[in-house]
């Protein structure tokens, strides 16, 4: 940019380096609103240069003003399509590098360089980073945005520092000598390959990492057209606890229109011991996993623990079986309904009806909930929905940990949070998916639409998601409107488990929880027991929201101690407590 402006007056390169600076300061750690500036800047721009060059060459020809017309009607492109342009912006990127890099290759097979390892090197880099670039979408837009600011100010100074090389050396500014000048360009660009071609090893082995939806997960031909009908059984042996067996299973359940049945999955997990009498059920329902299809607990290579299951081993030891559902849209065709009530219910429910239907499950009718974080929320509404969509199953009671309850409260703190915009995300994603008066594209910011649509294909186990956690962590300035407003708030009202089902209710809370505030859960545990829902409250000090369901947690001998009393036949509370630990 300085060679471009040598031949500019002193005054001209003070007040362009100064505004360089002052602006890249103010955008500095602001990538979208920097990528929301850019093209239209850019148009601007090319209107200005365009314009400028017709009046300068008015009558020089074709060969001249034509290039100046392109760069108007390229400018007005930038200015009208701005938005459309920034989602485009990393496929723009990699298309340049992928250019440059093909260039350079070409210059040193045809053996025209000095600097052959250079120019080699060069060819790698620019091809690698361009291939990167087109795979990491979403990191390249913010990059992007992120380095504008600091480049900018790099230029300013660049600018402002001529002033003075100027002044003291006129013309004749003291240059490199060229053989050090040829070491850096041959170091810099052998560097640059390294990390080229190191991003992409790591990139293959991520993309290796990620679950395959193997055949188990397509539906039969013909699907029976009621709920909770076992359609294929096989056995499971991924990651089990100690003295346990488990069985992988595909069963019938209403898709996301609520009315075409369609396909859920699910694991059973039982004693390794043949039972004497029928095995009580622990009705899993999992925390967040991701909105991906891959995303499926049964899929992963720890399906219990992807979804922050508590005491697993004390479950199979105590001789009760677990039934732990992927939920509809995860594993089975997407997609994934996240933090719906009543489809997340109902495939809950569905996979209880059809374990049932194992020929060796020997499962007695007794079934209590355990939910925590999403799952909390899920198990809610299983209760709520056990009463009219499956009465013939019998809830004993619920156990929901940390649930994504009042999410009306919930979705403003949420999303203020780093890994809340991550869960955000999810939301809005889930809920578009449900309901046509939700679009996901109304909530974000065009710049953030490209990296923020990414997070959504991304499990909460792979280590993929660092990159959204990047994305996150790098401008808080996503959302084009609150979440906890329009369609999607009216929506969410809806979503919270108020329905009084006189099924015992335990609700376990980390008094620390940043994702599910205490002060909010404490609320609406109050609203609900005002409606006469008998609910056992209990908050831990200390306690966040994973680490609640950690091992050494108080709450573990708590839900062991209530799910004990439920299925012995002890009484339950008749009215509400709240108990800080």
């Amino acid at each position: 940019m300085t060679r471009l402006l040598t031949p500019l007056p002193g005054w001209a390169r003070l007040v362009i380096g100064t505004a360089l600076i002052a602006g890249g300061a103010v955008l500095l750690g602001k990538p979208f609103d920097t990528l929301e500036l850019l093209v239209p800047s850019l148009g601007m721009g090319a209107i200005a240069a365009g314009l400028g060059t017709l009046i300068a060459t008015r009558g020089r020809g074709v060969s001249i003003t034509a290039p100046a017309i392109v760069a108007v009607l390229a400018g007005g492109v930038c200015l009208i399509f701005s938005d459309e342009l920034v989602e485009v912006l990393p496929i723009i990127t990699a298309a340049a590098m992928l250019v440059a890099g093909g260039r350079r290759l070409r210059t040193f097979v045809g053996g025209r360089s000095a600097s052959r390892v250079a120019m080699l090197a060069s060819g790698v880099a620019w091809t690698g980073f361009g291939i990167a670039a087109l795979l990491w979408r979403d990191l390249t837009q913010v990059l992007i945005g992120l380095l504008i600011a600091p480049i900018a100010i790099l230029a300013g100074l660049r600018l402002l520092l001529s002033l003075r090389s100027r002044r003291q050396y006129g013309d004749a500014a003291p240059r490199r000598p060229a053989r050090l000048s040829a070491w850096l360009r041959t170091g810099t660009a052998v560097l640059s390959a390294v990390l080229a071609l190191a991003i992409l090893a790591g990139t293959v082995s991520l993309y290796r990492s990620v679950p395959r939806i193997d055949a188990f997960y397509d539906p039969p031909d013909t699907i029976p057209q009621s709920p909770g009908q076992l359609l294929k059984q096989e056995t499971f042996t991924r990651d089990l606890p100690e003295n346990a067996r488990a069985i992988r299973i595909l069963y019938t359940t209403p898709e996301i229109d609520g009315v075409t049945m369609g396909v859920g999955s699910a694991i059973v997990y039982l004693p390794e011991a043949p039972a004497t009498t029928p095995i009580p059920v622990i009705l899993w329902t999992h925390g967040t996993t991701g909105v991906a299809q891959e995303c499926a607990p049964s899929l992963a290579d720890d399906p219990l623990g992807s979804g922050a299951m508590p005491a697993r081993q004390q479950v199979i030891d105590n001789g009760w079986a677990i039934v732990m559902t992927d939920y509809i849209g995860l594993g089975t065709a997407a997609p994934h309904p996240y933090l719906v009530g009543i489809p997340a219910a109902r495939s809950s429910l569905d996979a209880l009806r059809a374990a049932h239907q194992l020929s060796d499950g020997n499962l007695a009718p007794d079934t209590i909930v355990w939910g925590h974080s999403q799952g909390g929320g899920t198990a809610l509404w299983t209760g709520i929905e056990s009463l009219t969509y499956a009465p013939e199953l019998t809830l004993l009671g619920v156990a929901a940990m940390a649930p994504a309850s009042d999410l009306s409260s919930l979705a403003d703190p949420l999303t203020s949070t780093t890994f809340g915009r991550v869960f955000g995300t999810f939301l809005v994603h889930g809920y578009s998916a449900y309901y046509d008066d939700v679009a996901f594209d109304d909530y974000f910011r065009p710049a953030a639409l490209v990296p923020y649509e990414a997070m959504t294909k991304r499990c909460l186990s792979s280590q993929a998601t660092l990159a959204s956690v990047a994305v996150a962590l790098a401008d808080d300035d996503v959302f084009e409107q609150s979440v906890g407003s329009g369609p999607l708030a009216e929506r969410m009202a809806e979503n919270v488990p108020r329905t009084v089902t006189g099924i015992p209710t335990f609700i376990g809370q980390g008094a620390s929880d940043q994702l599910i505030l205490p002060a909010v859960q404490e609320a609406y545990v109050r609203a609900y027991c005002d409606d006469e829902q008998v609910i056992e409250y209990i908050s831990y000090a200390g306690r966040t929201h994973l680490s609640v369901v950690d091992d050494d947690s108080a709450l573990i001998p708590d839900l062991l101690a209530w799910t004990t009393a439920r299925f012995t036949g002890e009484p339950a509370a008749t009215s509400c407590s709240f108990t800080a630990k």
